[in-house]
């Protein structure tokens, strides 16, 4: 399995996932592309299809199959993208799909998102605000419940507005969080017949539950699971649930109910 974190986020966003998944599956967690500890080049190639095309040449340096993408937000639109390269090369490299509040579809952008991404103005806002107050007013947006955001959250994601690099990412990743074409992917996810879990929050204000009906209307091998009192980040608010979801769906293809 192979676990694409979302906007602003690093691998430490599957921390409650990482030990009930891994103890029965090959997990595999990385920092993409601008943020956390990978690399921050200035080469302007951050977008959803530029992100997809380093997963999958990792997955072919490493000669993975039977490979599972498990994406939130931004990390689902990806693993959709990356999903129609592994089919389109080799059908055999994608076994399933789970799919966390996933970017798909054109749809609005959080505020403070939109704000970051605009020139200039996004980075002189990242450079003089605190990186603590910029992470908590986005996490607050991405919870439900409030409460449930802890001092290590916020430590571990302060990270992505360390520096003039990692800020500069972060401005020119906004602009690029949704795919800019969708439907071949979903064509061909189709096609190959590969199962897909789609996990949502019932009060996701970022990538609304509409959204996730929507990829469930489409794809005619998916299941779409809402959690009621639940934001953007159902497996750091919920992992109580999602952990065994997932693993029961990794293990026998068992949707929740």
């Amino acid at each position: 399995m192979i676990a694409l974190h979302g906007y602003g986020e690093t691998l430490y966003t599957w921390h409650h996932l990482a030990a009930p998944l891994g103890a029965q599956n090959e997990l595999y967690l990385f920092d993409l592309k601008g943020h956390g500890r990978s690399p921050k080049p200035r080469d302007g190639k951050y977008a959803a299809e530029d992100q997809a095309e380093l997963v999958h040449d990792f997955i072919r340096r490493q000669n993975l199959t039977g490979v599972t993408l498990m994406g939130h937000s931004m990390g689902g639109g990806i693993a959709l993208l990356l999903a129609q390269r592994l089919l389109a090369e080799r059908p055999d490299r994608l076994a399933s799909l789970v799919l966390l509040g996933s970017v798909s579809y054109p749809q609005p952008i959080a505020a403070l998102a939109r704000i970051i991404a605009v020139p200039f103005l996004g980075e002189t806002l990242l450079t003089i605000t605190p990186p603590g107050l910029v992470v908590r007013a986005v996490l607050r947006g991405a919870y439900y419940d409030a409460e449930k955001i802890t001092a290590d959250d916020i430590e571990a994601y302060k990270v992505n507005l360390a520096d003039h690099d990692s800020i500069h990412a972060m401005v020119t990743i906004a602009r690029h969080i949704v795919p800019r074409e969708i439907e071949p992917a979903l064509s061909a996810i189709n096609a190959s017949g590969v199962p897909v879990l789609l996990i949502w929050g019932c009060q996701d204000h970022y990538v609304p539950l509409s959204f996730g009906s929507r990829l469930n209307a489409r794809l005619k091998h998916s299941r779409l699971w809402a959690i009621d009192k639940c934001g953007h980040v159902p497996h750091g608010e919920r992992p109580e649930t999602v952990a065994p979801a997932v693993a029961a769906f990794l293990a026998r293809r068992e949707m929740p109910v």
